[in-house]
């Protein structure tokens, strides 16, 4: 008896729930307009004040909302989702002002939801949001890229090829989320797909001409490569910056640089016999 209770409790639940979702019917345009308000913040309501002059507060409208109260299959969102990003991508360029700051904030919301809602096509178009160059929409997704493939697969190839198309984000935020990725790896014990991501650190820093990003990178190799702080290598970036026209920059690479100076020479480190690296420019743009 308790049985047959209990699968008619789910019965009915299922039923109610198809019931509810055949009730609440909603068209792909609609739920792609409802899908953009999410995406793009910029798109809130006008504000609405009670009899008493109080703000009324409206509960924010959430992706989960959106599948739930329609009954909505994730492949469904994962599609809308999609054609989203797809519809807005060739409009970017020639967008200006305010429409620009539109479409950005959409395709960047459209792509970061990629890393719940995700089908065949997603890593494919994930690099296409790359090509804008437009830091806040590849931030989301080199990011969602990325956290997709739980930082292996071809994420460090991919990541070179954004370092070439000059396209990644703010070095700071991308400091702490790489520092994530491969403290998460090391901890899995992931020790090649690690070196492949040193490996392309290393060459990087080495070839960077930029002071502010090349101490970020400084900063996340010394908090994830054994050995660094006493190599050849970390005496051989600073050395690009020591004589640069800004005093700031020649204060901090100076710095850096005494640091080093404080290991004994037999005690340094040369990771070139470590990994594979080749030799690169040592001479800075001028700042």
């Amino acid at each position: 008896m308790k049985k047959w209770l209990t699968t008619l409790a789910i019965t009915i639940t299922i039923t109610t729930t198809i019931m509810i979702a055949q009730e609440n019917p909603i068209s792909d345009e609609e739920l792609k307009k409802n899908l953009v308000v999410i995406f793009g913040d910029d798109h809130a309501p006008p504000l609405e004040y009670d009899e008493n002059g109080d703000l009324i507060v409206y509960p924010e409208p959430s992706m989960d909302d959106s599948q739930n109260d329609h009954g909505i299959s994730s492949e469904r969102m994962t599609r809308i989702i999609e054609e989203i990003i797809r519809e807005r991508l060739p409009l970017l360029p020639e967008a200006k002002g305010y429409k620009y700051v539109n479409l950005a904030l959409e395709i960047s919301g459209a792509a970061r939801s990629l890393l719940t809602y995700h089908g065949p096509d997603t890593l494919a178009l994930l690099k296409e949001c790359v090509q804008t160059k437009n830091e806040l929409i590849c931030r989301s997704a080199i990011e969602t890229y990325i956290t997709l493939q739980e930082g292996e697969g071809d994420s460090v190839s991919f990541l070179r090829e954004a370092t070439e198309k000059k396209c990644l984000y703010h070095k700071y935020l991308l400091r702490q989320f790489l520092e994530k990725i491969i403290t998460t790896l090391k901890e899995k014990k992931k020790d090649e797909v690690v070196e492949s991501y040193h490996v392309f650190l290393l060459e990087w820093i080495l070839s960077e001409q930029i002071a502010s990003d090349a101490e970020q990178l400084d900063h996340l190799l010394c908090a994830t490569l054994d050995g660094y702080e006493q190599s050849l290598q970390h005496e051989q970036m600073t050395q690009k910056f020591l004589d640069s026209s800004n005093n700031l920059i020649r204060k901090r690479f100076n710095e850096i640089k005494t640091e080093v100076e404080k290991i004994p020479v037999e005690k340094r480190t040369d990771l070139s016999k470590r990994f594979n690296l080749t030799k690169y420019e040592t001479t800075p743009k001028q700042p």
